[in-house]
């Protein structure tokens, strides 16, 4: 979809590993102008009001939405850990901002 000149707007609950994979797609130079990305996590009603809320300020229409949401597999902590690390470290240049989701 960015590929074909789109506007794209993606949450997830790990934005530093959903901006690396955004990164090195071939072509990711052409269009860190045209991705969003929101941390949020569906799972919390606050943060999917908020996100909501947000949508609403900005007035920007939303014209495709794809759910691609799936059951969290619950894996003990330690088992996170290398994503927790790559949340905390740095990204890569000429990666777009991650956006949090106002808590309502």
């Amino acid at each position: 979809m960015l590929r074909d000149g789109a506007e794209l707007l993606v949450t997830t609950r790990s934005p530093h590993a959903t901006l690396r994979r955004f990164r090195a797609e071939p072509g990711s130079a052409a269009w860190p102008d045209r991705l969003t990305v929101v941390a949020v996590d569906l799972r919390d009603p606050r943060q999917v009001l908020g996100l909501c809320e947000r949508l609403r300020e900005d007035r920007q229409p939303q014209v495709i939405l794809i759910d691609n949401a799936a059951q969290t597999v619950r894996r003990p902590p330690e088992s996170y850990a290398l994503l927790a690390a790559g949340e905390s470290g740095a990204l890569p240049p000429g990666c777009p901002r991650v956006h949090a989701a106002a808590r309502a």
